[in-house]
């Protein structure tokens, strides 16, 4: 379907620039005008969807990024000179891409260009969401204040996923030391109990015979068994990540229980909070959309919004197009539901936002509560029939000998 790119001023007044899919100009413009837009300037744009998806890539890290978006916030409040608070913080960025970006603007802005139409292009090192919230600034004309309300969102979510790697660090760690201990017995303790049992010729039972030739095999391929399966494991995931892609693939890790379920729910609160802060700040549905998308930590889910702006434009409507997508569930349809029945769609994805973070939290809970009993029991039934196994030929050898 072409694609067509326009300008035009929204029912309140304010100028907006997107890009809509159509049949032809004429259904783009009467899609448009239905919508409440006047003074319509299109052209066609068969190519701009694909920059788009190209934008979805986050260049910064959470900590890069929040030291960017805290400094612009506090230059903006501080009602200092743009240019000079971004070469100074270009001295202090960690990544070249990034104070190739900071210069860049900072050269633009000193050659008069207007900030608007610098944070409209892609700038080198800047995540897409980054330049849409300063653009979103920009338009509602309180900078800081959009800035700060989006770090905030950005910390809370960062929280969760932390919460996430503490809920698994301890049984990973735990997990680590016990395989070591069971290399161990397996490599030194389990041969010297086989030594007994062949000097004294003993019938093994099968389960002793189990780990006895597991421990041949580890003592014969012990070091290029671990190299092997680790290239093993190493060259599945890039052949997963090739054949499947990103979105796919995190929807794959998403489908695990609880576990998928802590990733997706902190990604939504993040996407959510995200788009009504674009949107309070007057920004165009199918831009926020896009930038929004662009600023989740899930490949998935901004794959779906990227659609979703896409069909938002040609003029369906934002909850009928989100229930037919798996990506958002029917909790975040019927809020945009009540949004756009009482023209309130800020409040609304605010709301929808703290139940998907209050989900994520009470699931990491259940997380660590669940994982580290799981991992206990394992390691005692391992241990245990390790030592059933070598110790029940022992009694009986030493019924015989008595």
């Amino acid at each position: 379907m072409p694609t067509f790119r326009y300008t035009a001023v929204d029912a309140t007044g304010q100028p907006v620039s997107d890009t809509l899919n159509a049949s032809d100009e004429s259904v783009a413009l009467e899609n448009l005008t239905s919508l409440g837009f006047t003074d319509v300037i299109m052209s066609a744009a068969a190519d701009a969807e694909k920059p788009r998806q190209q934008e979805t890539a986050l260049e910064l890290g959470d900590a890069d990024f929040m030291a960017v978006a805290q400094n612009l916030a506090d230059i903006s409040a501080a009602g200092k000179p743009l240019s000079g608070g971004l070469r100074a913080l270009s001295q202090e960025a960690h990544s070249r891409r990034l104070r190739r970006g900071l210069k860049q603007v900072a050269d633009s802005i000193d050659q008069g260009v207007p900030l608007k139409e610098i944070f409209s292009q892609r700038i080198a090192g800047f995540p897409p969401h980054l330049s849409g919230l300063v653009l979103a600034g920009l338009q509602a004309g309180c900078l800081d204040q959009v800035l700060q309300q989006s770090l905030t969102y950005t910390m809370r979510a960062n929280t969760l996923r932390r919460r996430v790697k503490f809920s698994l660090a301890y049984p990973l760690v735990l997990l680590s030391i016990v395989t070591m201990l069971m290399l161990f017995i397996m490599m030194y303790i389990v041969p010297m109990f086989s030594k007994i049992f062949d000097d004294f010729a003993v019938e093994l039972p099968g389960m002793t015979l189990l780990v006895d030739n597991l421990s041949r095999v580890l003592l014969k391929f012990g070091l290029w068994g671990l190299v092997g399966g680790t290239v093993i494991v190493v060259t599945v995931w890039i052949i997963a990540r090739l054949l499947l892609g990103r979105p796919r693939l995190r929807r794959l890790i998403c489908s695990i229980p609880v576990f998928g379920g802590v990733l997706r729910n902190s990604a939504l609160m993040e996407y959510c909070h995200l788009l009504a802060v674009l949107i309070e700040s007057r920004m165009a549905l199918p831009e926020a959309l896009r930038y929004a998308g662009g600023g989740v930590h899930d490949a998935d889910l901004a794959d779906a919004s990227q659609r979703l702006a896409n069909e938002v434009a040609a003029g369906q409507p934002l909850a009928w197009t989100a229930t037919a997508m798996p990506q958002f569930p029917a909790v975040f349809s019927q809020f945009v539901k009540w949004g756009e029945r009482h023209h309130a769609y800020p409040e609304s994805l605010h709301a929808a936002g703290d139940i998907f973070e209050g989900r994520a939290r009470v699931q990491a809970s259940l997380l660590r509560w669940l994982i580290e009993p799981f991992v206990i029991i394992g390691v005692g039934l391992c241990v245990g029939f390790i030592v059933l196994a070598m110790f029940m030929p022992l009694i009986k050898l030493l019924n015989d000998l008595a």
